[in-house]
């Protein structure tokens, strides 16, 4: 997963100013909470990513504090156009939310407080998106979340 592409979506998505060096911030497992993986980026907090078969999950807040959910793919190159994409929780209910592609990642800031609570909870996304239709087990986001918000502080 290219972290540049990270850096980019978050700054686009309202995150403080991302200073990266030439080599991407190193990641380091997330106690107790299977293998998502937090990086600290300077001048910016943390983000987590999960990698999965078929797409990565990446996780972070912005600076109003909203829950910012991404996924991508090493293969992908989206346009850097903004795109309306579904989100399916646990096979339930399917959420519209606007994305923002940028290289290889694609990122929505959670829309309100009910579906944070259904994402914190989350064992499996499908996310369906003109590159197509792609599902990450994704079993600790919650606890994901808690360590990133954590780190802004």
């Amino acid at each position: 997963m290219r972290i540049a592409a990270l850096a980019a979506g978050l700054a686009l998505l309202g995150t403080p100013a991302l200073v990266l060096a030439q080599q991407p911030p190193p990641e380091q497992p997330i106690p107790n909470d299977g293998g998502w993986r937090l990086s600290r980026v300077a001048g910016s907090g943390c983000f987590a990513r999960l990698p999965g078969p078929q797409i990565d999950t990446l996780l972070a807040a912005n600076k109003d504090g909203k829950m910012v959910v991404g996924a991508g793919r090493g293969d992908w190159s989206l346009p850097n156009t903004q795109e309306d994409v579904t989100l399916q929780i646990d096979g339930g209910a399917v959420y519209p939310i606007k994305a923002s592609p940028v290289g290889n990642v694609v990122f929505g800031v959670v829309p309100d407080q009910a579906m944070e609570s259904l994402l914190r909870k989350a064992q499996q996304l499908t996310w369906t998106m003109p590159a197509g239709r792609f599902t990450a087990n994704v079993a600790g986001l919650g606890t994901a979340y808690d360590v990133i918000k954590a780190c802004l502080r």
